[in-house]
């Protein structure tokens, strides 16, 4: 299982099942084997791939971020101007607001993921999903978008699953690793499992 309010990464190599099993875990799939059990009532904010989502969008940033509120809004009807102030609260925790009214498809990789972030951040949830969030993200960017992810995790106290390449991210970043391989999972705390000795062993260096 994974421990509560705390930040988790799901390392592998290519073909592992690393967005496999993030997209098990939002319920987007079924798994082969096994079950994925969570507390009853919790919400699960989801954070794709930035490329996953149409380049053309014609939705502006603040819209796209509106998404997440959209189960609280009665279908049909008038969007809230409570539920309006709760998005720009969450893009202001992302530090999107400035470029919230500009199209989707013109913003930058690092800019569109902080409105992906705040989309799902709007959903209210306890557990918060990520999948490769900086992939394709220059550095500087990336610093930023961990900054306030990090920041937004103790605030909201959320359980937060990221998978990602950046062994450095996870250092700096993450309580707790999962490691998968041909089909296995090895869990463990980030300073163990990211120990040098570990991952010269993982990677068959040795």
């Amino acid at each position: 299982g994974f421990r509560k309010e705390t930040i988790t990464a799901i390392l592998g190599d290519n073909g592992s099942g690393k967005t496999t099993l993030v997209e098990a875990l939002a319920g987007f799939s079924k798994p082969l084997s096994g079950s994925v059990e969570t507390a009853a009532g919790t919400c699960i904010g989801f954070v794709p791939q930035e490329g996953s989502l149409d380049p053309e969008y014609l939705l502006s940033g603040f819209e796209v971020a509106a998404m997440g509120a959209y189960g609280r809004v009665t279908p049909g009807g008038r969007y809230p101007a409570m539920e309006k102030e709760f998005v720009r609260e969450c893009l202001q925790s992302t530090d999107a607001v400035g470029f919230s009214q500009e199209p989707f498809g013109q913003l930058s990789g690092g800019q569109k993921q902080r409105i992906l972030i705040a989309r799902a951040l709007a959903v209210k949830p306890q557990l918060l999903l990520l999948d490769e969030p900086t992939s394709g993200v220059d550095a500087k960017a990336t610093h930023g978008i961990m900054e306030s992810l990090c920041k937004i995790q103790r605030e909201r106290k959320l359980t937060v699953i990221l998978v990602t390449h950046d062994f450095g991210l996870v250092r700096r970043v993450a309580q707790d690793v999962v490691w998968l391989r041909d089909g296995e999972a090895e869990q463990g705390k980030t300073e163990a499992l990211l120990s040098r000795e570990y991952v010269t062993e993982r990677l068959g260096l040795a």
